[in-house]
């Protein structure tokens, strides 16, 4: 009998909790494939632990752990180090897995034994009512496209929620969520379990629902702290690259991250400002130039020299109008379908397309 973990983390989930657990619990599986649900209840102070307490004794599959908070990673770590089954997936206590999401996970990696991790699609839910899908930025045939994907912020390839992966690959050594980050825990797990996986895939289906509310760990930040609240993610990033050897092979698009991230919190001319200040010493640290591909190296002495700004205000136009031709491809694509989606909808709410 195969195994699959699913772990979710739980604090003051409780208006939640039960349609999320519900929402694994009805996953139809293959014959021979058995399923656990692994709740951290990282230290609620609602009634999440009695909620919790009650639906693991309606159903044998509910494994509780009850810990005093220490955050999302933590409680993750928690469910993962529990975990007995040959696949794992993470699922948020505020979250839904839309039916037929495990089977179309597991029958992709399963069929093929030199899959490490495969990924899907996911939508969100606004407290209006409004959903949006979300695909990849880009697509990534290559291991080193995901990854510089990951880098720069894809929202697919970062989370953690709407992927399959086989535990192996996250115990030798162990892959385990840093602890203390509010945003980007996810991006940095997945960045060290796709820079080990041997191979990957990614299905076009949409697997999982996250519902945006209040507590939603990006809804609200004011934009001057942008950067400031990413601060954390990129250094920790930097840091990971280094010790995977990886710095100078994903040189540019790391650069590239800081810049982006700071052009939100205080604009194009905020960036020529601050750039040399703020984003050239992190990104220069623990580099070996003779290590660069000869496509960074310019790029590389441009920021050395302190003349980067100057370059940015030639790069960053071209970058942003290529962006938005691709917006705009996204936009005239999703209105051409729309009259097929509505056909969709009425027929029933297709899950994993």
């Amino acid at each position: 009998m195969r195994l699959i973990s699913v772990v979710m983390p739980c604090y003051n989930a409780a208006p939640y909790l039960e349609e999320a657990v519900a929402s694994v619990c009805a996953q139809a599986l293959p014959d021979g494939v058995a399923m656990e649900v692994i709740v951290v209840n990282d230290g609620s102070t609602d009634a999440s632990g009695v909620l919790l307490a009650r639906l693991a004794a309606r159903d044998h599959r509910i494994c509780p752990i009850n810990q005093a908070n220490a955050g999302v990673s933590a409680a993750r770590n928690a469910g993962l180090d529990a975990a007995r089954g040959e696949f794992v997936a993470f699922v948020d206590a505020d979250d839904l897995l839309l039916p037929g999401a495990l089977a179309v996970l597991y029958g992709r990696i399963a069929a093929d034994p030199g899959l490490d991790i495969v990924s899907a699609c996911h939508r969100e839910r606004y407290p209006g009512g409004g959903t949006r899908v979300f695909q990849p930025g880009k697509r990534c045939r290559r291991r080193k496209q995901v990854l510089a994907r990951l880098i720069e912020g894809d929202s697919v390839y970062n989370s953690m929620c709407n992927k399959l992966y086989r535990r192996a690959l996250l115990e030798q050594p162990p892959v385990r969520a840093l602890k203390g980050l509010r945003i980007g825990e996810d991006a940095l797990f997945n960045l060290e379990a796709y820079a080990r996986a041997g191979r990957a895939a990614h299905l076009p289906a949409i697997t999982y629902e996250y519902r945006i509310h209040d507590a939603s760990a990006m809804r609200g930040i004011p934009k001057a702290e942008h950067y400031a609240r990413h601060l954390p993610w990129l250094t920790g990033m930097g840091n990971l690259l280094l010790r995977l050897g990886l710095r100078e092979a994903f040189f540019r698009p790391y650069c590239y991250s800081h810049a982006l991230r700071l052009y939100k919190s205080v604009g194009f001319g905020g960036v020529l400002r601050a750039l040399n200040r703020q984003i050239r010493p992190a990104a220069l640290e623990g580099v070996d130039p003779a290590k660069l591909r000869w496509n960074a190296r310019p790029l590389y002495a441009a920021l050395r020299s302190g003349v980067f700004p100057a370059v940015y205000c030639f790069a960053f136009p071209m970058r942003r109008a290529r962006d938005a031709a691709k917006r705009a491809g996204r936009w005239i694509a999703y209105l051409a379908l729309l009259p097929i989606r509505r056909l969709r909808k009425k027929g029933g709410d297709g899950a994993c397309a």
